[in-house]
């Protein structure tokens, strides 16, 4: 039978199980992807078989949405290539008692290791992950002062022994301090409470907090595959102009977009300054990345592309990543394009990501813009689709979404990162219910330890935190 992954507090288990109605009896991973690929997604219903077990019943629960997710994330159709059939899965396990300004977002330290490990009867997301196939998980935050005293260490020897891949973001906020405004760059001490994490007084300490992720980093090339570069600028550049009622096609707008460019880029150049300092192996570096949303950017290079600040964006990183090189269609970028999006399948293969001579609306494609923006270049780096989800769970559309990232087509992106783990239900609105795993209605709750055991521990949270159990959504 398959291995089956028990559940703090609740006594449940997550197994393989038939499409059919056998009883529930568990198939190998190979039985349940042989059946997988011989129905060939002739009927999505039928192959939707991941089950929810009651260990101590025995008895079964179809859920089909997380099904079809685990069907596609099964390990036997996960690739080995460096970055190449990405099965990732965008990771925030925010606890359900949230309270905006208690967490920074990185529960990757041992103060977390409860939530991703199985130690201390953990709950084990990241085992759940490989368990489903996930070979790529993105972190939105990682600080660095935990990073300084080694916190994420046992993260990272967990991720590396089950074969899992990061793609680690430096969030928004070293964009937002790079322009300027370090007001939620929390990645300095409080020099007036010990333990305290605080704002940063100017841009000038970015490369250090860089510097401690990358010390740490550093050991685990195997482990650090991408460079998360902030998180939809696009939204960002939208958000300021709406702030300062500045109209989107005007030269301000033109203008404030090209800062927000060149502050990512000047993320990018500390980053490669820094891989210099701390001799990061130079055959093992990590690929970069700006993940755009699909928001319009009329004073962009690609106007009427979705996600069109991408072109401005990744012509500035290539002449900063790549440099000269940047133009030679041999040479091998360490840039990947990449886009956030809910938008169903169809959209994605047969208008965005198609070739530019095939799409049903050229306007509205990747290649089609890039070569219109004289930025042919650019069609050689690979595309990932890093945020992709449905809030309504429905299973014909997640079908048609995952087939588009994971179909062989040319110009089919090199695979996703599924939004999400698990629900966010603090957010409200649709965002509240995008996960594959929500909160069991009963918690098992558990005080955190929230100091490392160093002689200068960070006190990144200061209060308890929910060491839930979940279920299948």
């Amino acid at each position: 039978a398959a291995p089956r992954l028990g559940m703090t507090g609740a006594g449940v288990g997550l197994g393989l199980g038939g499409g059919g109605s056998g009883g529930g009896r568990n198939l190998s991973g190979l039985e349940y992807v042989a059946g997988y690929l011989q129905r060939a997604f002739s009927n999505v219903h039928d192959v939707a078989g991941c089950l929810l077990a009651e260990s101590s019943s025995r008895s079964v629960t179809r859920v089909p949405a997380l099904g079809f997710i685990c069907l596609l994330f099964s390990p036997a159709l996960v690739g080995s290539l460096p970055l190449g059939n990405v099965r990732g899965m965008n990771y925030a396990p925010d606890p359900s008692d949230y309270v905006h300004g208690h967490y920074l977002g990185d529960y990757f330290n041992d103060d977390y290791m409860q939530l991703w490990g199985t130690q201390r009867r953990g709950r084990g997301d990241l085992q759940r992950m490989r368990e489903m196939g996930v070979n790529f998980v993105r972190v939105y935050y990682w600080s660095s002062l935990q990073a300084e005293q080694g916190g994420h260490v046992k993260f990272l020897q967990e991720c590396s022994r089950l074969g899992i891949q990061l793609a680690i973001s430096l969030a928004i906020q070293y964009i937002e301090c790079e322009l300027g405004d370090c007001t939620n760059f929390r990645e300095c001490k409080d020099d007036k409470h010990a333990g305290k994490a605080a704002p940063c007084s100017s841009k000038a300490d970015i490369p250090q907090a860089i510097r401690s992720i990358l010390l740490e980093a550093r050991r685990f090339p195997e482990v650090v595959k991408i460079w998360v570069l902030g998180n939809e600028p696009d939204l960002f550049l939208t958000n300021m102009l709406a702030q300062h009622s500045i109209k989107a096609d005007s030269p301000m707008a033109a203008n404030m977009a090209k800062r927000i460019t060149d502050a990512t880029v000047s993320i990018a150049r500390y980053l490669k300054v820094v891989e210099n300092e701390v001799s990061w192996a130079r055959t093992k570096l990590p690929f970069m990345t700006a993940p755009m949303s699909f928001a319009y950017t009329t004073s962009s290079k690609c106007p009427k592309m979705p996600g069109g600040l991408a072109c401005d964006m990744y012509e500035a990183l290539s002449n900063e990543v790549d440099g000269d090189r940047g133009r030679s269609q041999h040479l091998d970028s360490r840039l990947v394009l990449s886009f956030q999006t809910y938008n169903d399948g169809k959209f994605l293969q047969k208008i965005f990501f198609a070739p530019s001579d095939e799409s049903w609306q050229p306007p509205l494609n990747l290649y089609y813009n890039l070569e219109k923006a004289h930025l042919a270049h650019l069609k050689r780096l690979p595309a990932l689709v890093m945020e992709l989800g449905n809030f309504q769970q429905d299973l014909d559309f997640i079908h048609d979404q995952v087939e588009a990232c994971l179909a062989n087509y040319p110009g089919a992106p090199l695979g996703l990162f599924w939004f999400s783990f698990i629900d966010k239900p603090f957010k409200g609105g649709t965002e509240a219910n995008f996960g594959i795993y929500t909160f069991a209605s009963e918690s098992a709750r558990v005080r955190a330890r929230f100091d490392l055991k160093t002689s200068n521990s960070i006190n990144l949270a200061g209060r308890k935190h929910s060491n839930d159990t979940i279920a299948p959504a």
